[in-house]
């Protein structure tokens, strides 16, 4: 199989995609599970199909019977047989599900994976082995705590604070709520607001609105099933905190850097944006996977403290301690949703209303009035007892004061000590990278711009704000490539035609700063070009000089002497001087 092979690019897996017309999300699952298939068998799946097809059209026909007078021979018609140990498909779903086991899929998941496969190979009018699903090795389910997820938001970003709190309120699928945007938000909280405008209402919207969500899950819309259900001011007052943040720390300084069109707040924006997508775009999912991944093993570490505490002082069996390892809950998206789904089934007692809010098919028929007023009753219900459960805030969580964390607690206030010393010496160390690194803009701006000997403003200008773009991003400070120092300058230039009612503030705070650096600069590379010129007369290249534009030729001189990095004890050469003001003469 070619490395290049894309499924979605495969003829017959655009097809069943197109006639079955499934969900953008369900199509992911088949394309994924269908590359799992090529892999396994080193195979595209429009060669698989036709090669399943080439081998059950063959009819095997064995002589049973043959008449000597008449010549007629009698055949045992045999149709290929896939239950064959080598038969070409049985062998093919064999190799997928070797496949999985080798990256680690528990059964559970080898079972679903395997009937996604079989019926989009049924589709093709193929004839199947018999399949015995393989034994269940599903791990028990443990339901999170508040305490667990208070534990995880503090290791959180705002952004995704205000995503957990959101699917932990609400119930609703990662999927969907990665597709709501701003607008869907104005739209859930109007009760409590009547902006139109979204910067006034990001900067002016009440605290704790409750948002109603009204619309059709994608996994369940072409089943036409409805989830109505409502997030909690809890985390309303996340997303808002987000967006103020977005709008009036991120924007502006991203747009700082940003020559054209500005980036602004929409309604079509992403409720829950990327950084990478400049908050405009949704997070990836495999971003927020990464993530959970990563805050379920602290979730996991902080639980098995727990339980080493609890042996220490004697309240757990050390043989007991395998067990509670394997009941410590796993977070993930999903583990969100169950958690909802568990406290709307403790609260709510109409099995009709628990579906809705899930966004399930109800168990029993419901009548269409019902559902038109459900709002008034879900509202009833959910700002009750159930929105007590879904809110994490003054929930307290346990503290371990064992011998371990007396030491960590020891450390942390050294720690705190050397931080307030370190912190009394920034000014200086700042002070200190600010001159290093204005020496070399310095350096890198004068050495490329040679209109003029004498240091302008519009030079210190410039220098400066490469000097605050610089320390921005500090960390990828590069003195050796030019290409970066230039791309600084770029900027610097933006910004300098963008504001120019700045000009004489940031030359103050340029000149304030630096003027110091900049006269030794000009006095140093000064006294270089005065030994050159003056030796002029004693080679008799003055007339030359005088006779074309002095000034051209006094840059000429400053940019050869950096260019060649010549110091001043190089120009006690005087061939050197003859070489230097030829090139002058030249260049003239």
């Amino acid at each position: 199989m070619d490395s290049s092979y894309d499924v979605w690019n495969d003829k017959y897996f655009k097809n069943y995609i197109t006639k079955k017309g499934v969900t953008e999300g369900t199509a992911n699952k088949y394309a994924f599970e269908l590359k799992k298939l090529c892999i396994a068998n080193d195979i595209e799946f429009t060669e698989f199909i036709k090669e399943c097809k080439i081998k059950q059209s063959y009819v095997k026909e064995t002589p049973i019977n043959i008449d000597d007078s008449s010549g007629v021979i009698e055949y045992f018609r045999e149709e290929y047989d896939v239950d064959e140990p080598n038969s070409f498909i049985k062998k093919g779903l064999d190799n997928y599900v070797d496949y999985c086991k080798e990256k680690k899929n528990h059964n559970s998941n080898i079972n679903n994976s395997m009937s996604c496969i079989r019926g989009i190979l049924s589709h093709y009018n193929l004839k199947l082995p018999k399949w015995t699903p393989l034994e269940d090795d599903a791990e028990e389910w443990y339901l999170l705590e508040k305490e667990d997820f208070i534990f995880i938001l503090n290791d959180c970003s705002l952004n995704h604070k205000s995503l957990i709190t959101f699917m932990l309120s609400s119930g609703i699928r990662l999927g969907d709520c990665l597709k709501f945007t701003i607008g869907d938000f104005m739209k859930a909280t109007s009760d409590f607001h009547e902006f139109v405008d979204v910067d006034d209402f990001i900067d002016n919207a009440p605290q704790d609105m409750m948002g109603f969500w009204d619309f059709k899950p994608n996994k369940t819309k072409r089943h036409g099933i409805l989830c109505k259900t409502f997030n909690s001011p809890e985390s309303s007052n996340y997303i808002l905190q987000n967006l103020r943040r977005v709008k009036n720390e991120y924007l502006p300084k991203k747009n700082m850097t940003i020559v054209g069109e500005k980036l602004k707040m929409s309604k079509n924006n992403a409720l829950f944006g990327s950084h990478h997508g400049f908050y405009q775009e949704p997070l990836s999912v495999k971003g927020i996977s990464e993530q959970f991944r990563l805050k379920n093993k602290k979730l996991h570490e902080w639980h098995v403290n727990k339980l080493k505490w609890d042996i220490e002082n004697g309240k757990l069996s050390e043989d007991d301690f395998d067990d509670k390892i394997r009941e410590i809950p796993k977070f993930h998206a999903h583990g969100c949703r169950k958690y909802f789904q568990t406290m709307v089934s403790r609260h709510c007692g109409d099995i009709r209303l628990c579906a809705i809010m899930e966004g399930h098919a109800s168990p029993i028929k419901t009548d269409p009035s019902y559902i038109k007023h459900a709002k008034e009753f879900i509202k009833e219900v959910y700002g009750g007892k159930l929105l007590e459960s879904l809110t994490l805030e003054n929930v307290d969580v346990k503290v371990i004061n064992n011998e371990e964390f007396d030491k960590l607690n020891n450390q942390i206030d050294r720690l705190r000590e050397e931080l307030a010393e370190a912190r009394n010496s920034i000014p200086s160390i700042n002070n200190q990278y600010e001159k290093s690194i204005w020496n070399i803009l310095n350096k890198h701006y004068r050495s490329t711009n040679f209109a003029y000997l004498d240091y302008k403003d519009e030079a210190d200008v410039l220098c400066q704000y490469a000097l605050e773009f610089a320390i921005k991003d500090i960390i990828n400070f590069n003195k050796d490539d030019e290409n970066y120092l230039e791309r600084l300058f770029d900027k610097a230039k933006a910004v300098n035609e963008l504001f120019p009612n700045k000009f004489d503030e940031t030359l103050q705070k340029a000149k304030s700063h630096y003027s110091k650096n900049s006269s030794e600069y000009n006095s140093e590379l000064k006294s270089k070009v005065r030994k050159i010129l003056v030796a002029s007369s004693k080679y008799g290249f003055v007339e030359n000089i005088v006779k074309n534009n002095y000034k051209l030729a006094e840059s000429n001189v400053a940019k050869y002497v950096e260019e060649n990095k010549i110091s001043l004890e190089d120009l006690e050469d005087s061939e050197l001087i003859k070489e230097i003001l030829f090139e002058v003469v030249v260049e003239s």
